[in-house]
């Protein structure tokens, strides 16, 4: 739970204001998720307990396509992100029309 609480904290100091965060938990068994209610009210949690992966990782995005949301960000639990993460990587993929950018590679992959 370290993790998620660490990556949650680097993006409550986000620059790019217009984001959902929402948490997909996969059958948590200890509580984790009523701490990360309790500490992170904002971030939205979706509970998925036992589906695989997969089908976890495309809940976010049908959930971000009902609320007419544009872009997603997946992140790792494990991950932590600087503050103008976000708003260099919706900058670069709207002047580019790309779908698909990656912070670890400086190239945006075009669309398919």
């Amino acid at each position: 739970m370290e993790d998620t609480l660490d990556c949650l904290e680097s993006l409550s100091h986000d620059t790019y204001s217009n984001k959902e965060i929402i948490i997909v938990d996969n059958g948590s068994s200890d509580d984790s998720v009523k701490e990360i209610r309790r500490l992170h009210p904002e971030a939205a949690i979706l509970e998925m307990a036992g589906i695989s992966a997969s089908p976890a990782a495309t809940t976010p995005a049908s959930a971000m396509r009902s609320n007419g949301a544009r872009l997603l960000y997946l992140l790792n639990n494990d991950t932590t992100v600087e503050p103008d993460a976000l708003a260099e990587l919706v900058a670069a993929a709207e002047a580019a029309r790309n779908s698909v950018c990656s912070p670890r590679d400086p190239h945006l992959l075009p669309s398919a």
